[in-house]
Parts: structure tokens; sequence; C-alpha cells
């Protein structure tokens, strides 16, 4: 009960924001907030928070030993949570692989540098996401190198090991530029597996003659060997395509008229799907960075958990409006969904015994109020 209690707070925390966490049981008349204080005490709340662990130390093996897993301390509830997502969902057609992020500026082994972003130091996951809602249904945590990688190389291998219980399936893959490759689009063909997204023109299997063609505003140029179709399009920049889905052709862009001369816009198929399927990954880190919960810590590991709880209540709420469309019913807001979720933990807990101070007279029981009450702990 008390864990489902201190659950409940964590989620409740990124529904209502304060700037200190001591704040959730101020009572000042601005920042008061009953609901944390009628549920569990600041001191109980914050001795579980420096005591709460999800893995026995006394099992760890040691760095550079046989068998060291540099995420043992979340490795049980991280394996529990792949589980779950995917077992409760199958995904559509149209399946996304992407980069997430956990921002982290502490110490450690893993952590990866991106300049180019806002949060420049951060845990990096590996995620595949179902490209009509967002529902993140594989994710792994990058941890180091993998060892033994193919000849084809890591990032080869890493799209294989996130898509490989669904091949065979019919499912189109939209990928980020990183990891697209015309040796990676090829072998998933046979699979009954297409792939669609932009490359980098220096990626090995990318024609010469495709490199050094000159191309104006508007004109495009492709190359196919019955399987691949490889692209190149001058829009403001040269937009270089792999597909295994689309031909050459173009489509009109919807609601996108030129001004000067009325007419449709035009692009590439391959272009206009890639732009309305690629963000399922964005649109899932975006739903789970507003109302996450943003109490700092020192440990790693913590930060990852309160990601991966974050990420388990937008997929619960995803397949919550997958049973609305099923019905036919109008799904509530993802916020009024969480506030629900707290009620629920709550609501199965019993209520929390209040600590009597010094001995009690029985013939004093009488004049106490329902509140005060003996009861064995």
């Amino acid at each position: 009960d008390e864990m489902k209690r201190f659950i409940a707070m964590i989620i409740g925390m990124g529904l209502v924001q304060h700037q200190d966490i001591q704040d959730y049981w101020n009572r000042d008349e601005v920042l008061e907030t009953p609901f944390f204080r009628k549920t569990m005490s600041r001191n109980r709340f914050l001795l579980l928070m420096s005591l709460f662990h999800l893995n026995n130390n006394e099992n760890q093996i040691p760095r550079g030993q046989d068998g060291y897993d540099p995420i043992f301390k979340i490795r049980r509830v991280y394996d529990h949570f792949r589980t779950k997502f995917e077992e409760l969902y199958y995904p559509g057609e149209n399946i996304a692989i992407d980069e997430g992020m956990i921002a982290w500026r502490g110490n450690l082994s893993f952590r990866v540098y991106m300049p180019d972003k806002p949060d420049k130091f951060r845990v990096k996951l590996f995620m595949l996401c179902d490209s009509s809602n967002g529902y993140c249904w594989q994710v792994e945590i990058y941890h180091g190198t993998a060892q033994n990688p193919s000849q084809k190389e890591k990032i080869y291998d890493l799209v294989m090991r996130l898509i490989q219980p669904y091949l065979g399936n019919g499912h189109k893959l939209f990928v980020d530029n990183y990891y697209t490759s015309p040796i990676l689009f090829h072998d998933l063909y046979p699979q009954q597996t297409g792939a669609c997204r932009t490359m980098r023109f220096n990626r090995k299997g990318v024609p010469a003659e495709l490199k050094t063609t000159k191309l104006k505003k508007g004109e495009s140029v492709s190359m196919t060997n019955g399987t691949l179709q490889v692209l190149k399009w001058k829009d403001k920049r040269d937009v270089h395509m792999c597909t295994t889905i689309h031909d050459a052709s173009f489509v009109d862009v919807p609601r996108r008229v030129d001004r000067r001369t009325g007419e449709q816009i035009q692009r590439p198929a391959c272009i206009v799907d890639d732009d309305k399927y690629m963000g399922a990954v964005d649109r899932c880190d975006q739903m789970i960075a507003y109302p996450a919960f943003k109490r700092r810590t020192l440990k790693w590991w913590k930060k990852v958990f309160f990601h991966l709880l974050m990420m388990a209540t937008l997929n619960a709420y995803l397949l919550y409006k997958e049973h609305c469309a099923k019905w036919r019913k109008k799904p509530v807001l993802h916020r009024v969904f969480r506030r629900e979720v707290v009620k629920a933990l709550v609501g199965e807990t019993s209520c929390q015994p209040v600590v009597v101070r010094g001995p009690v007279n029985p013939r004093d029981m009488e004049r106490l109020t329902g509140r005060h009450f003996l009861s064995k702990i």
C-alpha cells in the first residue's frame, strides 16, 4: 500500500509542478496542495526516496568481471516494462525507430554528448513506436558499444535487434537518417518489411552518379535495382531518399499551394510519407517530458526509472484511447487520465494510521474523534 501511494505521489508531482519539493507540503494559501499532505507525510516520502532501490546491490557483479551489467541497478524494472509494452499492444502497419533522451549531466560511463541538442549530456534510448499514435513497444538503453558486432556494423545490428520479433508481418519502417543504409533496407525487403527514410549521401552503397548529379529546384533523379529505390530531389537543398516502399512518382501535398502560380505543390511520394510517419518517437518524448517528475537526484538509475514510469503511463493512456475508439467513446485528456490514475492508486490503499504519542487512558478514548484511534502497525 505504501509503495502505491509513493508511486501515486511521483505521478501526481508531474501534474502539479512546484519549484521545491518541500512546497508540496507547504501550508501557505498560495502554494498549498492538500492532496500530498493527506496521502503521505513529507518526512516519510523523503525517507522512501532516499532508501528507494530497484535491485539487490549484493548481487551486482563488479566492473571488469565476466557478466558485469552496466544497467544492473534498473535491470529488473527495465525488463519488466519492456515485456509489458510488447505484450499489451501490437502496432499498425507503419512504425518508426528513432532516439529518445533522458537529460543527465552526472558522471556515467555510457552518458553521451550531443552538442546540437538542448540537453547536451544525456542517457540515450533507442525506441520503436507506432507511427499512428506514438505507442512505444520496444525500448533499449544505450550502455556502451555492443560486443562482437557483425560485419554490417552496429547500426545495422541495432535496427535488426529492435524489429526482429516483427519481421515477416508486412510492416513499413521509417527510421532516422542515422540508421538509413541501402544494405539494411535491401535485407529487410525479403522479410516482408519495407523501409523508407532520408539518407546521408556518403553512405556505403549510394551510387556515385547520384552524388555528382547537379539539379535545379524541383528537379529529381532516381535509380533502382528493382527492389531498392534511391532518389535525389532538389528543394532548398539536396534531399537524398532511400526506400523499398515507393517509386519515383510525385504526389500533391495536402493544403499546400504555390502563392505565385496558384498550383498545388508536389513532392516525391516517399518524402510526403516520411514527413507523415516519422515523428512518432518525438511525439512520444514530448508527451513524456511535459508532465515529468522534475525531482533532482544524484542517482542516474532513479532518473531513468522516473522516465520509464512516465512512458508506461503514456502507453496506458494510448491503450485507453484505442479502447475508446473501438467503442466510439470520447476519451478524456492525457492530464485527466493521469489524475484518475493517481486517484485509483491512492484509493486502492488502506487509510494511513495516525501516530499517537504518549500513553492513552482507555477512559479518554470516548472523547477522541473518529480520526483518532489506535491501530496495530
